[in-house]
């Protein structure tokens, strides 16, 4: 069993602790992202678009029940300084009551949901679905126990092999044998059991009831988490709503599988990241030199992973689509480039409200996220009475919007100025308006004599992969800006030689 403990305090092996914790998610990142895509593509091609809007019609409902099943103890049992084994014991009962009381809600307005999408065949869908909130409540809070350890070694392990389990043993072989959207339905469950089940071994802890529990500050703080995830949860997926009401199943289709091709990969980066954040600067929290210093270099680590590439991404977005999932899908290439726009904003925004939870300032963020949500109601609904592309352009707006919003509040509650902002991001924003350029002429170059897309898809990734090298390589200090690279100096003596010598200016300094 886990035993309550304090929270360690910053030292040497508390920085340790925080490189192996972003190493070992980062391999798992890569590992998820790598065979999500391919499971992604595989069940897109045999199944169609039809599908995935039904499930994401569920999804839309499941997702929110999750996010208040949680209850912001999650956080809450990672941020506080000590914890005590009936705030344990407490946190998993009381998430695991919600789970069950949000399991029998969303089966009893599983109909009326059905019927505001117009979509009878999502009654059952959702139904069966909501069966994942009690198995998926069974994890959390060991999951919460193993970020606060920064074990996320053992976090990666239960998503991959959830993952295998259930896309890769299930899901698809019940798509090829004809099961249709049941094919995503069984895998989502058996992922989710898969997931509960090993975080629980890997992190098990008393489930001795809690009779009497007085901590109003879990509660507290907790609110002002889930009312943060909740309006950020609006603006996520109010979207979607909109798309599955006003359009139906197979724009909602074509909508969500264009959305999360960009999304997967931007969450598996920041959400990886955001978790090693959030727990490092929870225990550090009343030093703000140093939180000052990691917001400012890991938003230029982040903004170098994701601007560049998305930038590439949305100035050839028919190719993407056409070459990732085939021809049944080119409706989706439209609503790409806004989309792909859109998440650099989202991880970069994303890393400023992890900073202000980790100081306890979840306040802040809720009431960016709670304004921005009341912009995105409005908005769309509006673009969804023209078009779904108009509604994909709303999308970019109120990510833009929100992004300043949430860096308003960072800029307060560190004192870090705009100057700062540009330092760390002008290396990221200049190499991203050159991938355009480069990746565009050579989809235009290509397309004349490339019959497959796939060809004209790899084409494009070799040209701007090799300028997004050769940049690192040349000049990885203007690039990153001097936090940063401070901080990758300080990790190359981990990187094995022959990467280390790619990048002559890292290893001179390391050595």
């Amino acid at each position: 069993m886990l035993e309550a403990q304090p929270l360690p305090t910053a030292s040497a092996n508390l920085r340790e602790s925080a490189s192996v914790g972003l190493a070992w998610n980062y391999v798992g990142m890569a590992v998820r992202s790598l065979l999500g895509l391919l499971m992604g593509i595989v069940l897109a091609r045999l199944l169609g678009p039809k599908p995935f809007g039904v499930v994401a019609i569920a999804y839309l409902v499941i997702g929110l029940a999750n996010l208040i099943a949680d209850f912001g103890f999650g956080n809450a049992l990672v941020q506080r300084q000590t914890l005590r084994d009936e705030d344990i014991r407490f946190s998993f009962w009381f998430q695991l009551l919600v789970g069950c009381t949000l399991g029998v809600i969303c089966v009893a307005l599983s109909r009326p949901v059905a019927g505001f999408f117009g979509e009878p065949s999502a009654v059952p869908v959702l139904r069966a679905i909501a069966l994942t909130l009690p198995i998926q409540a069974i994890g959390q809070t060991a999951n919460a126990l193993l970020k606060r350890q920064l074990a996320f070694r053992a976090i990666q392990v239960a998503q991959i092999s959830a993952n295998v389990g259930g896309l890769l043993v299930l899901g698809i072989p019940l798509a090829w044998l004809g099961y249709g959207v049941w094919a995503l339905v069984f895998a989502e469950i058996a992922r989710v059991i898969l997931n509960s089940a090993l975080l629980f071994a890997f992190a098990p802890h008393s489930i001795m009831p809690v009779l009497r529990y007085k901590n109003g500050s879990m509660f507290a703080f907790g609110l002002k988490v889930i009312g943060s995830n909740l309006s950020n949860y609006s603006i996520s997926n109010l979207d979607n709503a909109v798309v599955g009401h006003f359009f139906g199943a197979i724009p909602l289709g074509l909508y969500s599988r264009a959305f999360n091709l960009v999304a997967t990969p931007m969450n598996a980066v920041v959400n990886t990241f955001q978790g090693v954040l959030f727990s490092t600067c929870s225990r550090v929290q009343a030093q703000r030199d140093v939180l000052r210093k990691s917001y400012i270099s890991s938003i230029a680590i982040i903004g170098l992973v994701l601007i560049p590439p998305f930038a590439a991404i949305a100035v050839v977005p028919f190719t993407v689509i056409v070459g990732v999932y085939g021809q049944r899908w080119v409706d989706a290439a439209p609503l790409l480039r806004p989309l792909a726009l859109s998440m650099p904003l989202h991880g970069l925004l994303a890393i400023g409200g992890s900073i202000l939870c980790a100081i306890d300032r979840p306040g802040r963020e809720l009431r960016v996220q709670f304004t921005t949500a009341l912009l995105a109601a409005f908005l769309f609904v509006l673009a969804g009475k023209i078009s779904v592309v108009a509604l994909a352009w709303a999308v970019f707006v109120v990510y833009v919007f929100r992004f300043f919003g949430i860096a308003s509040e960072i800029t307060r509650a560190l004192g870090i100025g705009l100057s700062d902002f540009w330092a760390a991001l002008r290396g990221s924003v200049a190499l991203g308006c050159c991938e355009m350029v480069l990746v565009r002429v050579a989809d235009i170059g290509i397309s004349g004599w490339a019959g497959w897309d796939g060809l004209r898809l790899a084409v494009d990734f070799g040209a701007g992969t090799t300028l997004f090298v050769a940049a690192i390589a040349i000049a990885p200090k203007w690039v990153l800006g001097e936090e940063a690279f401070q901080v990758v100096q300080s990790m190359s003596s981990r990187l094995p030689n022959r990467l280390r010598q790619i990048i002559p200016q890292l290893s001179a300094t390391a050595s």
